[in-house]
């Protein structure tokens, strides 16, 4: 599966812990070759980065770093399997993990806005 997410937005649907919350955080991707770039924010997220690759089989790997609306900076890392939602909207099932400043994992669906 060959992924373009330049320029492209979503939002949470879902989320089973953390910070991002659905229907309020909203990612901004950007894309070089297989690297890409997003920032994000709303929900308990004043301010995140995150930066990643995506592989010939569409799975993007990814590493965060976040600034919650109370202030405490976080990180992590994600593992995103795209899919194509029951609206034929791309969509990705995120795996991710705190690794620095916090602890804790969760799964979360995203949707294309």
């Amino acid at each position: 599966m060959t992924l373009n997410l330049d320029g492209k937005r979503f939002t949470i649907v879902s989320n089973s812990a953390g910070d991002a919350k659905p229907g309020e955080t909203l990612f901004q991707f950007e894309q070089s070759g297989n690297a890409v770039r997003a920032t994000y924010s709303g929900g308990g997220v004043a301010l995140g980065s995150m930066v990643g690759t995506i592989s010939a089989e569409g799975l993007v790997e990814v590493l965060f770093c976040q600034v919650s609306s109370n202030g405490e900076l976080k990180g992590g890392q994600g593992r995103m399997t795209a899919e194509t939602n029951e609206d034929g909207k791309l969509g990705f099932v995120d795996d991710w993990s705190f690794l620095i400043n916090a602890t804790g994992t969760g799964r979360a669906i995203w949707s294309e806005i």
